[in-house]
């Protein structure tokens, strides 16, 4: 591995490189690397794989017109706007209104990842999307330090 440090909590059946280093770079160009984090490529990528997925679920008619969060410019504000003109029309037909929340944080919870991907493949997604999901599924472990030792368990739902 080309004399790179063992990190543990990265996957081991993946290759990783070292970052050369450079001392005599510009201040500027330090800049630049330090707002290229992990963190901000993976939101990157995060954000073209969902829009390539709503576009997938838009072009098959997968979605409904109630559906807020994977339709574009449908977010929290148009589903509260939306509501309250349902609530609106009610009132004004002199129907009776029942408003519901329901807290959904831990609905993904227990779906199996399997049962993700294979819902993905039913669906007719590219399989540019679906290796993606697999890719971003596949090799999640939960590591937990104890007295005993780091103990780690793979993470199959959720």
């Amino acid at each position: 591995m080309y004399g790179a440090p063992s990190l543990p909590h990265l996957p081991k059946s993946r290759q990783y490189l070292p970052i050369p280093e450079n001392r005599q770079r510009p201040a500027a160009s330090l800049i630049l690397l330090a707002n290229l984090s992990f963190p901000t490529l993976g939101k990157a990528l995060e954000e073209l794989f969902t829009q390539r997925l709503t576009y997938h679920m838009e072009s098959c008619n997968i979605t409904s017109r109630n559906q807020h969060l994977f339709n574009e410019c449908m977010l929290i504000d148009t589903a509260i706007h939306s509501l309250i003109n349902r609530i609106a029309d009610a009132k004004r037909l002199s129907k009776h209104v029942l408003v519901l929340s329901s807290d959904i944080k831990g609905v993904l919870e227990n779906l199996q990842h399997q049962a993700i991907i294979n819902s993905l493949i039913r669906s007719g997604a590219p399989d540019n999307i679906v290796l993606i999901l697999i890719s971003l599924l596949q090799n999640r472990l939960v590591t937990m330090q104890t007295p005993q030792g780091k103990v780690s368990k793979e993470q199959t739902k959720g």
